[in-house]
């Protein structure tokens, strides 16, 4: 029987939200569908403050760096990190290729300046 943890939220400055496509369309191409299952039902647990069974793929997950375990227990972000350069090359290069795209797209609406405010 797999032991109960309580997981505890980390707060990066950048990311992206659980619930956003984005995690289910690369992120399951990465790690899994299971393992990204077990990454979000974490993320619900600590955010509830609630005890949930011990993950069967959190190998799989720190080993993405996606979580980590530390002296307070299982950390698991509040936002997602992009997928890294390393784990990219797990994806189907059409994929791959959109994922580029995306993160492109991101990171020049990131860069844009502020709107002007009207006259």
């Amino acid at each position: 029987m797999r032991p109960y943890v309580l997981p505890v939220i980390e707060r990066p400055r950048r990311g992206i939200a659980p619930d956003d496509p984005y995690v289910r369309r690369f992120w399951v191409a990465v790690l899994g569908p299971a393992a990204v299952a077990d990454l979000l039902r974490l993320i619900a647990a600590a955010r509830q403050r609630r005890r949930i069974r011990l993950p069967v793929h959190l190998a799989v997950l720190m080993e993405a760096r996606l979580v980590r375990r530390g002296p307070r227990g299982i950390t698991v972000p509040l936002l997602v990190p992009p997928v890294p350069p390393h784990l990219e090359r797990r994806m189907p290069p059409w994929l791959r290729a959109e994922h580029r795209r995306v993160v492109a797209g991101a990171l020049r609406h990131r860069d844009d300046p502020p709107p002007s405010p009207p006259n």
